[in-house]
């Protein structure tokens, strides 16, 4: 099962964290497929994940903190709808969606508290308003190898500086007990 804590800054699935669960009930599971993307409903960030591929031995589903997004229009590039949910303009967009929808709640409901938990969750009519720009395939298909070379290049440059700080930290290390 994919949960929220599964998925890195960038929307990518950490498929060796997927915990295995047994699913109990009478209704049949919506199985993770490639070509589905995952939005988090809930918390302060609301990712949206582009599944490439399933990489676990069994089939998965996704945690209920997630809409489970399978698109059934043609022309638009599911990696490029969750590039374009995780920008900052779009994650903006959905932040004062969720403001607005919280303030009409404290208004109509006059309990602060009710109108604080709203601010963490952006529900299906929210989703569905969500404006999407649509370019032609190939722009699409450009946009999506753009982020992907971006992801890489921000993973390197995190583990050089991983790096950096562990063999700074060694060092430091050595120079304490050499005076000890």
């Amino acid at each position: 099962m994919v949960q929220p804590r599964d998925i890195d800054e960038y929307g990518r699935i950490n498929w060796s964290q997927v915990t295995e669960t047994h699913l109990v009930g009478r209704k049949a599971p919506r199985w993770l497929e490639p070509g589905d993307v995952l939005f988090n409903m809930s918390g302060k960030k609301h990712l949206a994940s582009y599944i490439e591929r399933v990489d676990v031995p069994r089939l998965a589903v996704c945690h209920h903190h997630f809409f489970h997004l399978r698109l059934k229009v043609s022309g638009i590039d599911p990696a490029y709808l969750a590039w374009l949910i995780n920008t900052a303009p779009s994650q903006d967009y959905l932040f004062e969606l969720k403001r607005m929808r919280a303030g009409q709640a404290k208004e109509s409901a006059g309990r602060k508290k009710r109108g604080d938990a709203l601010l963490t969750v952006v529900n299906k009519s929210m989703l569905a308003a969500f404006p999407v720009w649509i370019p032609d395939p190939e722009r699409q298909e450009a946009i999506v190898q753009e982020w992907q070379a971006y992801v890489t290049a921000q993973r390197a440059l995190q583990a050089q500086i991983q790096a950096g700080e562990y063999s700074y930290l060694r060092r430091v290390q050595q120079h304490l007990s050499a005076l000890g």
